[in-house]
């Protein structure tokens, strides 16, 4: 559509859109860190505003203050042949912030898998679930896996151990995702907003032999997205 094309965007403006429609999001933070590691942040959102103005991205509301970015309908359409875009409810947003947060804000750059890439590589580990937001490729013990981000939504940490095979129990029913599991090619990551609780789930895992590597990661500006009751559970 015209609406899009009349702004003629450079390399970088496109790579920019290229990872927003990985991850469904971005925040000021994750550009600055990824594209603009020499700038501040004000002037990350200057480049923010260039692509508003060519009608590519949009702003929502984090938590507070805090602003993320998403494609329009129209960049999503014209670039990707997408239809996935625009602001997100408030669940939707919670997973897409905790994925983008553990790929892109840890010390390893990790990417998240589209729907599309993940159709290609993996067509028999669709059929028995519905698309997740959470897969990413698990680089991180020299060996490459298929990764899953859970995300903390205020269990009981002692209850980890339970999340973790009641995820590997509903896939392992199944013949393909069987010998993923068993090939020891799938991993999960816990993402939780709080650093104690990252402790004791690590504990918990460490306990006793877990039918499938796991991983856990802090992100703690989730703690101002999830429910206020999470931290005493």
């Amino acid at each position: 559509s015209a609406m899009v094309k009349r702004v003629e965007l450079t390399s970088e403006d496109e790579k920019v859109l290229e990872h927003i429609h990985r991850f469904r999001i971005t925040t000021p933070q994750v550009l600055a860190k990824l594209f603009y590691p020499a700038e501040a942040i004000e002037d990350v959102r200057y480049h923010y505003r260039e692509l508003r103005r060519a009608g590519c991205v949009g702003v929502g509301q984090l938590y507070g203050h805090q602003p993320y970015y998403y494609l329009t309908h129209h960049a999503a359409l014209d670039y990707f042949n997408e239809r996935d875009a625009g602001p997100l409810d408030e669940q939707r947003l919670i997973d897409a912030y905790a994925v983008v947060a553990f790929c892109c804000l840890g010390a390893t750059l990790r990417q998240r898998l589209t729907l599309r890439e993940f159709t290609h590589d993996f067509p028999d580990l669709l059929k028995p679930f519905p698309p997740s937001h959470g897969y990413y490729v698990d680089i991180d013990d020299a060996k490459t896996r298929l990764g899953l981000v859970k995300v903390d939504r205020a269990f009981n940490y002692q209850r980890s151990g339970l999340h973790l095979d009641r995820i590997v129990k509903e896939r392992i029913k199944h013949p393909a995702w069987k010998r993923v599991i068993e090939h020891d090619d799938f991993v999960v990551t816990f993402v939780t907003a709080w650093p104690d609780k990252a402790k004791r789930i690590a504990e918990v895992f460490a306990s006793h032999p877990q039918p499938t590597p796991c991983r856990i990661h802090v992100v703690e500006e989730l703690r101002h997205m999830v429910s206020r009751r999470a931290k005493e559970l």
